[in-house]
């Protein structure tokens, strides 16, 4: 969390008297990158719970609303300035004891953005933008944080399994096979030994995004706080919205063909939909997808070029697309 005021505990934060509830905000940022649902999450710098990995977010300060804090905590611990315009709040959690510092009542936000792109502008781990070099030799990443040919994919920790000097305890990517958590719990960064990093600032350390699939797994160190239900009811949220809204969009970077579309709802469902029906389903509600000139180019493995579309204006569906059960499709 960052420092509101100078201080960051609850008592005196703002330089006066003690409060007795202090306010926060937590951000759920989910993606669609490689077909599968990622969410944004920052290391933690400071105690409480430093070292552990946590959901963007951070003390409200006194002349700003919960939205703008929100996108103002987002855009400080990760870099990432480009989903405020995708935020809606999701739930208030207030349970006494959540956080150590004190009585500390937090509102959630949802953040949708489509998959970050090598152009965006996110820089190696590090500050500003500076990779961390490596004493093996091996070239940093490049800019989409996918290590260079040569390398086998795969930074080569030491021989104790550490993060290499200079790294400010940056985990290796995993390699294939999704691993299971380090020997601190720490979930492994991204899925297939391809980090996704993104810059860091206010007191995280290092902000990655993560496969939401690895983090289901039981692991000995949780999410700080109270934020593996946090997460849990985000993105139960956005599997309930993609029945009768238009978010499915917005996870597509225009413009989009309608089987990427679909896998969008395969990702975040985590179910197989049949290519025709979903068609007929999204096809039939006015004004949820307009055609814009040209086809997409043939996959690798031929077809026709398919139609393209941007996001139309249309916000619900009508008829809605009901969420298939694991195992119906």
């Amino acid at each position: 969390m960052s420092r509101a005021g100078g201080q960051s505990t609850v008592d005196g934060r703002l330089g006066g008297p003690p409060f007795p509830v202090a306010v926060t905000v937590d951000v759920v940022a989910l993606t669609v990158r490689d077909d599968r649902l990622e969410v944004l999450l920052v290391r933690r710098g400071e105690e409480p719970h430093r070292g552990r990995w946590a959901l963007p977010g951070g003390f409200v300060r006194d002349a700003e609303d919960l939205a703008s804090a929100a996108a103002r905590e987002l855009a400080e611990e990760t870099g990432v300035d480009d989903l405020a315009a995708h935020l809606e709040q999701l739930a208030t959690y207030g349970a006494p004891g959540r956080d150590p510092r004190g009585r500390v009542v937090t509102v959630a936000y949802l953040a949708f953005a489509p998959s970050p792109q090598p152009s965006a502008g996110y820089p190696h781990p590090g500050t500003a933008g500076r990779p961390h070099p490596d004493p093996a030799g091996h070239p940093p990443p490049d800019a989409a944080g996918h290590p260079h040919p040569g390398t086998a994919g795969h930074p080569h920790p030491d021989p104790a399994g550490h993060p290499h000097p200079g790294t400010a305890g940056h985990p290796h990517p995993a390699p294939a096979g999704h691993p299971p958590p380090d020997a601190a719990g720490h979930p492994h960064p991204g899925t297939a030994g391809h980090p996704h990093p993104a810059p860091a600032g206010s007191d995280a350390v290092e902000a990655r995004w993560f496969p939401v699939a690895d983090l289901g797994q039981p692991r000995a160190d949780p999410l700080a706080f109270d934020h593996d239900a946090i997460l849990a009811d985000g993105i139960e949220r956005a599997r309930a919205k993609l029945e009768y809204s238009a978010l499915g969009t917005a996870f597509c970077t225009e413009p989009f063909t309608a089987a990427e579309l679909r896998r969008v709802y395969e990702a975040v469902w985590g179910v197989a939909l049949d290519p025709r029906n979903f068609w007929r389903k999204v096809s039939s509600t006015p004004g949820l997808l307009v055609p814009v000139p040209g086809r997409s180019a043939p996959g690798p493995t031929g077809g026709r070029p398919a139609a393209r579309f941007r996001r139309g204006p249309a916000t619900t569906l009508h008829p809605p697309i009901l969420r298939p059960q694991p195992g119906a499709c």
